[in-house]
């Protein structure tokens, strides 16, 4: 089951493996990432794994908030990175590969889980601000 699991999300997370010979280390490779994504399959260690996400993106945004603020001069840099960073997650998540399926992939579901965390942490820092 793990070789078929990496094999089919083999593509998703490091395209260049999938397109390389059928060596001994390209399949060492693609059945350790198979392994880990079934050992984070388990309900708990999934949904702890998420949780971690969305905490990690909120600290970034509440770093990313403070190195911006000392200087405005970063303000339309980090606003455009900012931007352009949510909305790639957002495209990836309803319109990439596997979107309307009801159980997502991991690493989909993490990445949206960072984003959540990191638009919580720039609203909470807006609301910081207005006071």
């Amino acid at each position: 089951m793990a070789i078929a699991y990496s094999t089919l999300l083999l593509p998703v997370l490091c395209p260049v493996l999938a397109d390389m010979q059928n060596t001994r280390l390209n399949q060492l490779v693609s059945e350790a990432g198979g392994r880990v994504l079934q050992w984070f399959q388990q309900p708990w260690r999934r949904l702890s794994l998420q949780i971690i996400f969305l905490l990690f993106g909120f600290w970034l945004t509440n770093t990313l908030s403070l190195v911006a603020g000392q200087s405005g001069v970063w303000d339309p840099s980090f606003a455009a990175v900012i931007t352009i960073s949510v909305e790639t997650c957002s495209w990836l998540y309803y319109r990439g590969p596997g979107a309307g399926k009801p159980d997502r992939s991991l690493p989909f579901l993490l990445l949206q889980n960072l984003k959540l965390g990191a638009l919580y942490g720039l609203a909470l820092e807006t609301l910081k601000l207005g006071s």
